[in-house]
């Protein structure tokens, strides 16, 4: 049985390739030789299959035989070797421990196994219950699904770059805002500042005008004192209190006038806006929003086989 199982995968070897279209393995046409690969989908196709591919993905950039050096590795000859016993061929398959394995293999490690099936026998198996089929559907709507779900993540991409030059726009607009405010605020602090300096200053001019006029006047009295004669005592008296009237009016003031002359302008701040301004950490806060709750794992790709099928 065994030799007979044997001749037959030898019988068969011619059609086996370094890259089988993977549109025919899934439709039973199995072991039809590769002529193209597409990079988007992972996949090998025959010039066939790549007509159907190629009208669905018209965007996938397709490598043909001369682009072979860009195609994945792979080496079907070496996938058939034991892994334990590299001169022999994987001729059986263990169901007790899922596992395909060599004759040496099975004469020294699984002779007590309750079921041990040629690899025909279990890929005939695996036909009459559908696996094949199934597995088949299942790989299709998970690439599918991979490739659904790269699209959305790209255009999620795309969705939050908008998103965000949306939002620099709004800082920008917010920052501009709040500049014309602090801009207003200047302008009627210096306004204030304006209108007082010139409130100042016509008080100020006013006093330097009655300062000047009271120096004539005083000048003209002071004169007229000096010139006084003692012999006359009744204009000497009147002149004296003349005098006297003057100068107490001069040193009154001249009391105002300096209380005037001590006042200067001093500014201060008002602390709030800078107290406001340090207890904030932005000028506003950014969100973001997931509808449903995803789990964002790495997903990891093994493109190599082991002898175990899981």
């Amino acid at each position: 049985m065994a030799s007979n199982f044997e001749s037959s995968i030898d019988k068969g070897s011619d059609l086996f390739f370094d890259f089988s279209c993977v549109t025919c393995q899934d439709n039973e046409r199995i072991y039809t030789e590769a002529d193209y690969y597409c990079e988007e989908c992972s996949r090998f196709y025959c010039s066939k299959c790549v007509e159907h591919h190629n009208y669905i993905y018209k965007k996938h950039a397709i490598l043909g035989k001369k682009s072979i050096s860009q195609w994945p590795e792979t080496n079907v000859r070496a996938l058939e070797k034991c892994q334990k016993h590299k001169t022999e061929k994987l001729t059986v398959f263990c169901e007790d421990h899922s596992q395909m394995i060599c004759q040496v293999c099975h004469v020294h490690n699984h002779q007590k196994c309750s079921k041990v099936l040629f690899i025909a026998d279990k890929m005939k198996d695996l036909h009459q219950k559908g696996d094949f089929k199934q597995l088949s559907a299942t790989v299709n709507t998970q690439h599918r699904q991979l490739i659904e779900k790269k699209d959305n993540l790209e255009e999620n991409i795309k969705s939050f770059e908008k998103s965000y030059k949306k939002i620099i726009e709004e800082i920008n607009a917010l920052r501009k805002t709040i500049n014309d405010s602090l801009d207003q605020l200047e302008k009627n602090t210096k306004t204030k500042l304006d209108s007082l300096l010139a409130t100042m200053r016509t008080a100020i001019q006013t006093d330097i005008e009655n300062c000047i006029a009271s120096i004539k006047q005083f000048t003209c009295v002071k004169e007229d004192w000096l010139r006084r004669e003692e012999k006359n005592q009744t204009l000497t008296l009147i002149k004296y209190i003349k005098c006297l009237d003057h100068s107490l009016k001069v040193e009154a003031a001249l009391q105002d006038m300096t209380k005037i002359s001590e006042r200067e302008l001093t500014f201060h701040p008002d602390t709030t806006i800078q107290q406001t301004l340090s207890a904030l950490s932005g000028l506003g806060h950014i969100f973001y929003s997931c509808p449903i709750p995803i789990l964002c794992l790495p997903i990891r790709f093994y493109d190599e086989f082991s002898n175990t099928i899981t």
